[in-house]
């Protein structure tokens, strides 16, 4: 690995920071960790079985035409569909309820 050379005259100054969070911070960290590995293991687990999925239907034979267009791939299971830009979002309510209109994210 190459090693960081500073430009002549620079002077190069390094920190050292330790975290000393009470208990209640330690039970946040906790959690805020907890959750971003299961999103990041969930949505692995989703970009794994659309890899497989057009693994198998490119074993099949089946155009990517054919399969559908990415749009029909994004729908969730629950019903709701991806939001595309310039559409509304609907959430999928609770069994027995009905759905309503999310929130949409501001598009830059």
């Amino acid at each position: 690995m190459k090693r960081y050379e500073p430009p002549a005259g620079w002077t190069v100054q390094a920190y050292r920071f330790a975290l000393d969070p009470s208990d209640v911070q330690v039970l946040g960290l906790r959690r805020n960790t907890g959750a971003a590995r299961f999103a990041y293991n969930h949505m692995l687990r989703r970009v794994s079985a659309v890899k497989a999925q057009r693994a198998a239907e490119a074993s099949y034979g089946v155009a990517e035409a054919e399969a559908g267009s990415m749009g029909a791939r994004a729908r969730r299971r629950d019903g709701a569909s991806v939001a595309c830009r310039g559409t509304s979002v609907w959430r999928a309510a609770p069994a027995g309820r009905r759905s309503v209109p999310a929130t949409p994210a501001p598009h830059p």
